[in-house]
């Protein structure tokens, strides 16, 4: 289906590109979420009369996203949950809920599960990272925090970030053996060459010898002749 872009998305295009989907898209996704109308002679007549207002709240929405990371910058999205002792969740963490819970820290009603960037469901205590898509321009990523209260918080940030540094100190050191394994190599890549070098300059001076020593004797023989003539 061919739909004429009134609002910018991410990987397809701005507002007044007409692009090709797939009808499930346009229909479920793009055309009840105000992203896109049908391309056709009458809806391209009407998207020149309104462009500038398209153009207009597209503005609008980049300021609101901008609006909400300031708010939440220095926050993390903490969500508690009932979970076993293992850390499994006796349900899961959707996209829903995660705009749910940003409104109630921004206080408006500006997300949907739609702007909510989330490979899967979470289903796990833990921290994760997600991000929030009101616009393509002006994304931003926000940590979640799924606990069973918000006690816990304080020493999983903590344990992540253990975990974190000493996965950083292992690359580090992996990092050195690689390198140190690299000049090994080059050191032994480089041996024959200075052997058959020294080799080389070993030959040359046998042969500077022996020369040497053949005009010796050559000398000899010339004054033994001299001698023998006199």
């Amino acid at each position: 289906m061919k739909v004429i872009l009134i609002s910018a998305v991410a990987n397809l295009g701005k507002i007044g590109d007409v692009v090709q989907v797939k009808n499930g898209f346009a229909r479920n996704f793009l055309i009840p979420n105000k992203k896109a109308i049908i391309y056709n002679e009458n809806n391209s007549k009407i998207f020149e009369s309104k462009k500038k207002h398209f153009e207009e709240e597209s503005k609008k929405i980049i300021t609101i996203s901008n609006s909400i990371k300031k708010s939440i910058a220095s926050n993390n999205i903490i969500i508690t949950e009932n979970a076993s002792d293992d850390g499994r969740l006796y349900g899961s963490v959707n996209a829903s809920i995660i705009a749910e819970k940003i409104n109630k820290l921004v206080k408006e009603d500006h997300l949907t599960r739609t702007n909510i960037i989330l490979k899967n469901q979470i289903k796990e205590i833990g921290i994760y990272k997600t991000t929030i898509s009101l616009h393509p321009d002006a994304q931003f990523d926000v940590t979640v925090i799924v606990c069973r209260n918000e006690s816990e918080v304080e020493g999983m940030i903590k344990a992540k970030k253990d975990i974190e540094n000493k996965l950083k100190l292992q690359q580090e050191e992996d990092s050195k053996k690689e390198k140190s394994k690299k000049e090994i190599k080059d050191e032994k890549n480089e041996s024959p060459k200075e052997d058959a070098k020294e080799g080389k300059i070993e030959a040359k001076s046998q042969n500077d010898s022996q020369e040497a020593l053949d005009n010796s004797k050559d000398d000899t023989i010339n004054a033994d002749k001299d001698q023998s003539s006199e």
